[in-house]
């Protein structure tokens, strides 16, 4: 369930946008201009708690397609720096390459048994 954001006043808006950013809790509270106890009363309500896992979602998915953008440049320039004269820069490139092959491939082993188990817990009744 979405939070509307009238249910927070200034402070709490300034709270919850600098934890969902990464800032520690004195941090946080000298950017809302509260005490650290300010901040870790507001942390005690679920939906405060909530609301900052929310914006910090939201923020990784922003984050996360700036990446995915970027990415397509990333495999180009490598993809270049494997033609490249430098038998060097060729050798890096190529290693560069099988070590994230090696890694995706890995993860997306791991998503996919993670998703079995899932379904298979879920045929028994079990709740993930």
């Amino acid at each position: 369930m979405a939070i509307q954001l009238t249910e927070w006043d200034d402070n709490d808006e300034l709270i919850i946008g600098g934890l969902s950013a990464g800032l520690t809790h004195a941090d946080a509270a000298d950017l809302a201009g509260v005490s650290t106890k300010t901040v870790q009363r507001r942390l005690a309500d679920e939906r405060f708690v909530a609301e900052v896992a929310r914006r910090r979602g939201q923020q990784v998915e922003r984050v996360t397609g700036q990446l995915s953008q970027l990415s397509v440049r990333a495999v180009d320039t490598l993809e270049s720096a494997l033609g490249d004269e430098s038998p060097t820069i060729r050798l890096r490139a190529a290693d560069l390459t099988l070590n994230w092959l090696v890694r995706l491939r890995r993860e997306a082993d791991l998503e996919r048994r993670i998703a079995e188990i899932e379904l298979e817990l879920a045929s028994e009744g079990v709740e993930s």
